[in-house]
């Protein structure tokens, strides 16, 4: 089909779903998937950590932060030299002959629109059974679900045996909704049924987490799975005139919370720029606050508490850098669970120094400007 450049490049563009299905061997991109760039891993990423964004038009890697549209991919695919490359060979894949200078006809418009609206059907590709993550997103209220699922976890001797092992009280448990569902499975995918932790992060959408980490899961199943629209963990713990600490992983958030100390979850490093998207829009909440960045303590987490921490500095809010909230651990919850007690004497130092810092308004600090506890 003759098309304009832009018009092409703008198509093009939204056949990312379709292309992973087609030409990488996908059958659902709501799904993760393993990480394009291989070498930033050092078991070829074994636990897929890329996901297809719909409305990004891109795949972003929540471990490495390799992000990838559909010419980015097409070029490290093929080991094309550059963007122009990239797209002759992307319109070659999609039978695309592009003429700058095409009559902008009724016909040609009606056809663009035409051959545009398909992505809506056929974003996975050919019987992929792939929802959209815009469909996906317009799920009904889940509060009722999450209501029967709290009911579950009390009546569970399992799951309450898997919570508290993970050091979390039932006070915490219940005041976050966390539940259980016994046969759980994703509703846009063929997962069979498992026994998982249901963690809300909005009345639309929540995080699905096998209680067995050594479960044999299928190709398609993932211990960790994400229904519908996908909020930051535990939002309130934004107010003004606060210091608030900012780590991954909603166990994690709450591990911290539990010792009494605000604390916002992620949810994946990869939503580190919602963050830096809610401050701007929400000033109010924001002001006189600072917040102390403590992701996980490995590469991923250094490298995207500094994207992180420098976002935010650009919206003028402020922030430390303190991945020591996890000492020796890899993250808050794994050391929760061995180390309470100098657990919470190191994050009342590091936080009364945070305090310290935002109530005299003392320009952007990083770690090694931070007195360590």
């Amino acid at each position: 089909m003759e098309m304009d450049h832009d018009d092409a490049k703008e198509f093009l563009k939204s056949r990312l779903g379709d292309y992973l299905c087609r030409y990488h061997g996908l059958r659902n991109p709501n799904m993760n998937f393993r990480c394009v760039n291989r070498s930033a891993h050092k078991r070829g990423d074994a636990n897929p950590s890329m996901h297809y964004y719909a409305d990004k038009q891109k795949c972003i890697c929540f471990a490495c932060g390799a992000a990838y549209d559909i010419f980015s991919l097409i070029q490290e695919d093929y080991n094309l030299p550059g963007f122009n490359e990239a797209f002759k060979k992307a319109c070659e894949l999609y039978n695309i002959e592009v003429k700058r200078n095409v009559k902008k006809d009724t016909a040609y418009k009606e056809a663009v629109k035409k051959k545009m609206a398909e992505k809506t059907a056929a974003t996975g590709g050919p019987n992929c059974g792939y929802v959209s993550s815009t469909t996906s997103k317009k799920i009904p209220d889940q509060l009722a679900y999450y209501r029967r699922c709290v009911l579950a976890r009390k009546g569970s001797d399992r799951a309450l045996a898997y919570l508290h092992g993970r050091g979390l009280s039932d006070e915490i448990l219940d005041r976050f909704l966390i539940g259980y569902d016994p046969a759980w499975h994703h509703p846009y995918t063929r997962n069979r049924n498992t026994e998982r932790i249901i963690i809300p992060n909005s009345r639309t959408g929540y995080l699905a987490r096998t209680i067995d980490d050594a479960l044999a899961l299928g190709k398609y199943d993932h211990k960790k799975m994400k229904v519908g629209e996908q909020n930051l963990f535990n939002l309130q713990a934004i107010q003004p005139d606060r210091t608030i600490i900012v780590v991954e992983g909603e166990i994690d958030a709450m591990s911290v919370e539990q010792l009494g100390f605000p604390c916002l979850g992620l949810g994946s490093t990869s939503q580190y720029a919602k963050l830096a998207g809610y401050c701007n829009e929400h000033p109010e909440r924001v002001r006189g606050s600072l917040f102390m960045v403590a992701l996980d303590n490995d590469m991923a987490g250094t490298n995207m508490a500094k994207k992180l921490s420098d976002a935010l500095t650009s919206r003028f809010v402020r922030c430390v850098r303190y991945p020591k909230i996890s000492g020796s651990y890899k993250d808050p919850n794994e050391r929760l669970q061995r180390e309470p007690a100098k657990m919470q004497r190191d994050i009342e130092a590091a936080y009364k120094t945070c305090e310290d810092i935002r109530k005299n308004h003392v320009p952007e600090y990083v770690l090694s400007r931070v007195k360590q506890a």
